[in-house]
């Protein structure tokens, strides 16, 4: 939530795209952003993705975890372990999911998404 402890800043950077900026903390609780349900009345959906831009170098010590949650079955945490210390430079890290965590077809239950981002030191590697 923005201006609460964890999450400092939330907006978009073209109105045209919907692409936004989060900027984190360096704390432990998890940043969440939850996903509204796609309107998915007459479509085919042949899977889900999730990418991640971020700037690790102005925190050389932290790794970004992140763990989605799909509908009620919470997938995996993952730390990114990649590392870009240009300061100009970013990292994308991308997810697909092509079925559902627990199998069968996409609906409008499992196309529920929640996504928790955590900021992790080096030291959890």
């Amino acid at each position: 939530t923005k201006n609460q402890d964890i999450v400092t800043a939330l907006n978009t950077l073209d109105p045209n795209n919907d692409m936004g900026v989060l900027a984190i903390k360096p704390v432990e609780q998890a940043a969440s952003v939850t996903f509204n349900a796609p309107d998915i009345a007459g479509k085919s959906i042949y899977g889900a993705a999730l990418n991640i831009v971020y700037k690790d170098s102005i925190a050389p010590n932290n790794r970004l975890s992140y763990q989605i949650t799909e509908g009620t079955t919470q997938l995996p945490e993952q730390t990114i372990t990649e590392h870009n210390a240009d300061v100009a430079g970013f990292t994308t890290v991308s997810k697909i999911l092509t079925v559902p965590a627990n199998g069968g077809d996409w609906n409008a239950e499992n196309l529920k998404f929640k996504l928790d981002m955590f900021n992790r030191d080096t030291d959890a590697e």
